[in-house]
């Protein structure tokens, strides 16, 4: 549930049965690929940090 945004309030579109369940689908659906968009755009900043960092020579972790 989107506390900041009532239209994304889900809740609130059950009394509407079928095109209410598919407001609630279609809702779920567009969040879940905004976090899947937003993990690969971190995966992926995260990849390059590593292989700039791999050119520059740094280390990272534990003690060897």
């Amino acid at each position: 549930m989107v506390i900041d945004i009532p239209i994304l309030d889900t809740r609130k579109y059950q009394e509407f049965e079928g095109i209410g369940q598919l407001i609630m689908d279609l809702v779920l659906q567009i969040l879940s690929w905004l976090a899947e968009e937003e993990r690969n755009g971190i995966k992926q900043a995260q990849a390059e940090g590593i292989t700039e960092a791999k050119k520059k020579g740094s280390t990272w972790g534990g003690h060897k």
